[in-house]
């Protein structure tokens, strides 16, 4: 499969630079993209977990925007006299977020046996109307330059955005390639019922699977 997928995306490679040729393979271009495409990235790994286990996650956009919203809303407010401690305070809000919305997919699939586009579409809905509820189409600004320098600045030459891709990206690959919890998640993707009936607790594991999604879903409303 890694193979496959290598060779497609070198094919497309290829494509691309025979039609466009400078105007993709240049400077501007590649550095436009590395700003731009991990929030997407961060956003796919959300998704690619629960469609492993044979699920799927349409929640993932609307939990990445409240959790964007829930760090922000610290930020503004405790943001300029406390910059170390409204930004744990946010990243706890953020991640509390999508632990609620990770527990009650999990839960309503897991345990009540809710078709996965069913559950994640109502918390989906539920979490989008909260948002647009809250925030009445306003936008939230004030933030530390801590936070405003996550989406503009780099190290090195890379930009910090793409760093934060790297390290969720990394993880992820390992806990998916060299943990039993991968193991698990593809066997549950091929045969749910034969992997229950080996004496795995399947329940217990897709209600990880979606806790983990909602939470790199917060990863990427960091980013937002």
């Amino acid at each position: 499969m890694a193979l496959g997928l290598t060779t497609l995306l070198m094919s497309l490679l290829l494509v691309l630079w025979l039609v466009l040729g400078d105007r993709f393979f240049n400077g501007t271009a590649l550095r436009s993209m590395a700003y731009q495409l991990p929030e997407l990235g961060i956003l796919s790994l959300a998704m690619m977990i629960p469609l492993l286990s044979g699920g799927l996650d349409l929640s993932i956009i609307a939990v990445a925007d409240l959790a964007a919203l829930a760090m922000a809303y610290v930020l503004a407010q405790f943001g300029g006299d406390h910059v170390v401690l409204s930004a744990i305070l946010a990243l706890v809000a953020g991640l509390g977020v999508a632990v609620l919305v990770g527990l009650l997919n999990g839960m309503m699939i897991a345990y009540l046996g809710v078709s996965p586009i069913l559950a994640t579409l109502g918390t989906m809905t539920l979490v989008k109307g909260i948002a647009i509820g809250l925030t009445h189409g306003e936008v939230i600004s004030g933030f530390p330059p801590f936070i405003v320098a996550i989406g503009n600045d780099a190290f090195l030459g890379i930009p910090l955005v793409l760093l934060v891709f790297i390290a969720l990206a990394l993880p992820i690959a390992i806990l998916l390639a060299r943990t039993p919890f991968g193991t698990i998640v593809a066997m549950i993707g091929s045969n749910e019922r034969a992997v229950r009936f080996s004496g795995i607790d399947t329940r217990r594991v897709v209600m990880r699977i979606y806790l983990i999604s909602a939470l790199l879903a917060a990863g990427a409303g960091l980013l937002m």
